[in-house]
């Protein structure tokens, strides 16, 4: 025991061979700035600190305001690195015909499945879609996402050669007639 009901434990400490410096650490690891926060906090051996806060510091939970959360369930993971997972599809029972489509709905057709890094199943059956690429490190919407990829695509693309860009009247004058 470390801390007790707020207070430091110092034979405690001497005990777990650490200083009070040291312990001040863990509990700002854990979350806690002042000792008076902690009710305890206990040394486990396993060597990892275990701490309980004052029932005033603790966090809220759903419980204390009789609130009862809706089922979460399990993200389904149904393509990772742009192969699609079909063990997963057949678990859910979505056709890969199904999952073509839904994905066509936000943009994306066969051939760009493998710009996909992530796209799981979430528990409201929406399919969220991250690219392997940088432009949804901002948290950009589904609907928008085909828009930047677009534009990465174009910034990305080759560039045509003077020679192949129409200058028109002056190509008349540069380029020799046949």
């Amino acid at each position: 025991m470390l801390v007790r009901h707020g207070n430091i434990d110092e034979k405690g400490l001497i005990q777990a061979k650490l200083s009070i410096s040291e312990m001040l650490a863990e509990l700002r690891v854990k979350g806690f700035s002042h000792v008076n926060d902690v009710e305890f906090a206990i040394l486990e051996e396993t060597g990892k600190l275990s701490v309980i806060p004052i029932a005033s510091k603790r966090p809220l939970t759903p419980g204390d305001i009789a609130y009862v959360p809706g089922y979460e369930g399990i993200p389904i993971p149904l393509i990772i690195d742009g192969v699609i997972l079909y063990d997963n599809l057949a678990k859910i029972k979505l056709s890969p015909k199904d999952l073509y489509r839904r994905l066509s709905l936000q943009g994306y057709e066969q051939d760009t499945i493998k710009t996909i890094s992530l796209a799981i199943l979430d528990e409201r059956n929406n399919i969220i879609i991250d690219q392997n690429d940088d432009t949804n490190q901002s948290n950009i919407p589904q609907e928008q996402q085909t828009i930047w990829t677009k534009i990465y695509e174009d910034m990305h693309a080759k560039r045509k050669s003077p020679e192949d860009i129409d200058l028109g009247t002056i190509d008349d004058y540069i380029k020799p007639k046949p």
